[in-house]
């Protein structure tokens, strides 16, 4: 939301909701692929934000979870509306930085746009058109939670909205590459969530009510 300034208090759940994703992001990246369940003592050592893991990270360093979610609040902050064709732009230039880990499900749909026909449609309808009709073609059977992990900024940007235009954005945010209706209905309950506690601080029944 550009050149809006929040309340302090706002401003301080609205980053913790944010850095609270990346914190837990690069907390994971060390335990991702172990070949088997961590236990508690992989979970204290991974708290310690060691770097490591299959990715070889760096100490706090984030992965394409919260990269694309700085990805989502670059393309939001182009606009005071929801313009998800900026969004896709973000997304794909993403893509292109060849990013070390990226889900099966976001390239055969943010990736779209490198392949034929999906090439040809981001030219002439745009990247959303392209993302959106390779994932609807390609990806609808995926429950994979790819659009989910990004989604926090979207909560935040949109928390003047309505729950109806909150869930609307969830939706055409996630079906640019998961768009089956189990993952943006998630990312709906979890955006409108973030949206209401930014309104009414620590207000946690009110937020699932509201979600639900």
């Amino acid at each position: 939301m550009t050149n809006i300034s929040l309340p302090i208090d706002q401003y301080d759940a609205a980053l913790g909701a944010f850095l609270g994703a990346c914190v837990g992001d690069a907390a994971g990246a060390v335990l991702e692929f172990m070949g088997r369940t961590p236990n508690a003592e992989d979970v204290a050592h991974a708290l310690t934000m060691p770097g490591g893991g299959i990715w070889n990270v760096a100490p706090g360093q984030i992965t394409d979870d919260c990269e694309l979610a700085l990805c989502l609040a670059l393309g939001l902050a182009q606009s005071r509306h929801f313009d998800r064709e900026a969004i896709a732009q973000s997304y794909a230039r993403w893509i292109e930085s060849q990013p070390f880990d990226i889900g099966t499900t976001t390239v055969q749909s943010l990736g779209s746009f490198q392949q034929e026909p999906w090439r040809g449609k981001a030219q002439s309808q745009g990247y959303a058109a392209a993302m959106s009709q390779a994932a609807a073609q390609r990806c609808m059977g995926s429950k994979s939670n790819g659009s989910l992990m990004r989604a926090a900024p979207l909560g935040i940007w949109s928390h003047r909205f309505t729950p109806a235009d909150i869930g609307e954005f969830a939706r055409l945010d996630s079906c640019l590459s998961h768009p089956n209706p189990s993952c943006w209905q998630a990312v709906a309950c979890y955006t409108i969530a973030i949206a209401h506690l930014l309104q009414h601080l620590g207000d946690r029944d009110g937020a699932f009510a509201q979600a639900v």
